[in-house]
């Protein structure tokens, strides 16, 4: 039997180099990006608003300046529109017109379609979230859970909000948030060319139009309705 030589490791050869894994990498975070999509969402909400408060006649011009707002029914009904816009959009699509735009989805915990009862509570605990003003215990809420960004909502419904999956002609969801906010502008503008002629009286629950060139004037009341005596006097 022939002998075989078998080289040695001299200390000159060199040794491969085995490099220490990487950390591995953790969640998105998203928190930028749902502030982004929770201003547009309520960008569009504010252009209905302004839409409601013009149509039921609770807006009001003057001075250069515009002023809507809706009270009563009328702020109930607004406010149920509100709840529903989110409500109808996560539950049908997972995806309000914002976190359509910014590629975003409402998930379940599991990272499935999040039910319609998850969906409600999430949906409904928009009124805590909102506390005191502008998502401010939301936003708080989203800072103490880390990359995982879930408000109270996302909390009690055990849903999240992640990447959505990329889908073709996004950008469509920008028609409705232009014409919400195009036909609030229009509107404004209308209002404030049709009130530059008149002005309106608002006070002891009352209000009504009258033209700008009559004033104020104080007399005494030459009357009384029945027995009933006079509360209050306006003269133009």
């Amino acid at each position: 039997m022939s002998d075989v030589d078998v080289p040695q490791a001299s200390s000159e050869d060199p040794v491969p180099a085995t490099l220490p894994p990487g950390p591995a990498p953790g969640p998105e975070d998203l928190l930028g990006l749902r502030v982004a999509a929770a201003l547009i969402d309520l960008a569009l909400l504010a252009g209905l608003l302004a839409i409601l408060s013009v149509a039921v006649g609770q807006a009001s011009v003057g001075g250069g300046n515009f002023s809507v707002g809706l009270t009563g029914t009328w702020a109930v009904v607004f406010f149920a529109l509100a709840l529903g816009y989110y409500f109808v959009l996560e539950a049908w699509a997972g995806q309000t017109v914002g976190k359509r735009l910014l590629g975003l989805r409402v998930l379940s915990a599991g990272g499935a379609r999040p039910s319609v009862r998850a969906v409600a509570g999430r949906t409904l605990l928009r009124i805590v979230d909102w506390l005191p003003a502008l998502y401010l215990a939301g936003f708080i809420t989203m800072l103490a859970t880390g990359t995982r960004r879930q408000r109270i909502g996302d909390l009690a419904a055990r849903t999240a909000v992640a990447r959505a999956v990329p889908v073709r002609r996004r950008g469509l969801a920008l028609v409705p948030l232009a014409v919400v906010l195009l036909a609030a502008a229009g509107l404004l503008v209308y209002r404030a060319a049709s009130a530059g002629n008149t002005l309106t009286y608002r006070a002891h629950g009352v209000s009504f139009d009258y033209p700008a060139g009559w004033q104020d004037e104080t007399r005494n009341a030459t009357g009384t309705s029945g027995a009933v005596p006079a509360l209050w006097t306006i003269v133009v």
